[in-house]
Formats: structure tokens, sequence, C-alpha cells
């Protein structure tokens, strides 16, 4: 977090570095996290950029917000409004409370071991709308469970669909550049 970076910044034989700077500096110029959140409604996919400032700059489907304040204090200014706002995180699951309503998010992490995606016994099915970019078993093959079975990409990340459990791929329905829609069956398995 940016008070962690000052102090580090402080105590390092080169407070001046930029590589101990709290302020967002980048080599290759601006920095930025992409994100994405499920709500109830739709997948909500969000490029996060650090201000100099300690502001963010959000990139979000209905166009730019800038952030600043502090959610933990309960104070937010979105686009230079003042927001009573708190945040409230149990896993991936994060509910924010704003004057009397209730936001609740969900963080879809690229780097989860393994997503829900079965559609039922037998079934996987794709977790949202994208593109195949690799298919790593055939027909036929045994694999184990964990076992990487195909590459999506959606939002400019990459999430790779495992196996459920140990079985045989009975069926691959796309190949690498197709485009698929939400809930569409990928793979047919049998579980062993």
């Amino acid at each position: 977090d940016r008070a962690a970076s000052e102090i580090r910044a402080v105590r390092s034989a080169d407070r001046w570095s930029p590589w101990n700077s709290g302020d967002a500096w980048r080599v290759n110029g601006d920095g930025y996290q992409d994100l994405a959140f499920r709500s109830a409604e739709a997948l909500i996919p969000v490029r996060a950029h650090l201000r100099r400032d300690g502001g963010i700059r959000l990139d979000l489907p209905d166009g730019p917000a800038e952030i600043a304040g502090d959610i933990d204090a309960g104070i937010v200014i979105v686009d230079g409004v003042r927001h009573r706002a708190k945040a409230v995180r149990r896993d991936a699951e994060i509910t924010v409370l704003e004057d009397g309503a209730q936001h609740r998010l969900v963080f879809v992490d690229p780097l989860a071991p393994s997503m829900d995606v079965g559609g039922g016994e037998g079934k996987l099915v794709a977790p949202m709308p994208g593109r195949i970019t690799q298919v790593l078993v055939a027909a036929g093959t045994t694999v184990a469970r964990g076992a990487p079975l195909l590459v999506l990409e959606a939002m400019k990340m990459e999430h790779t669909i495992t196996a459920p459990a140990d079985g045989t791929v009975e069926t691959v329905r796309y190949q690498p550049g197709d485009l698929v829609e939400e809930g569409v069956e990928l793979v047919a398995f049998v579980p062993k």
C-alpha cells in the first residue's frame, strides 16, 4: 500500500530512487491493472490507473471515473462529488454500501487455480464470453483433476479451463480462434 511504500523509501539507502516511490511511476509509461468483477447483471471489466497524487482513474464500460478519498474511512470522491461509502470484503465478494444502497460484486481472479465451469455432470461450460486461444487436449485424452484442457481469453485476461476430476475428454467442441458465449459447453468430459 502507499504508506508502506513511503516508509520503505524513507528507510532506503536511496530514498529518491524511483523503485522506492509510491507514486505510480513506471519505466515505460502508464501503469495500470486490469480487473474484472461480476455483478448480478453482468461481467464488468475495469482498468485501474494509479495516479501520482494517490487517486485512481478507473476505465469502466460507461467511461472513465476519477476516484479519491479513503473507502476505509467511509469517504469517496467520484469525479469531484463526495460520497459516503463503505466496502466490505469477504473472500472474492465485495459489498459496497453507499447512501442506503448495497452493490454486490464478485472479483474474477484470473490466477485462480480453477474456475467453477461445471454445467452439470460431464460438461464444462464457458464462465464468460471470450475467444479460445489454446486447446491443450484432444478427444479420448485421459486427464487428472486440475489438468489444463483449454485456454479462454476474456477481457484481455487468459482463463485456463481445467478438468474437474480424473477422467476422459469425450469431445472438444471448439478450436483456437473460435468465439464462445457464456454458458456454452466447451468440453464433454467423462469423470472416472
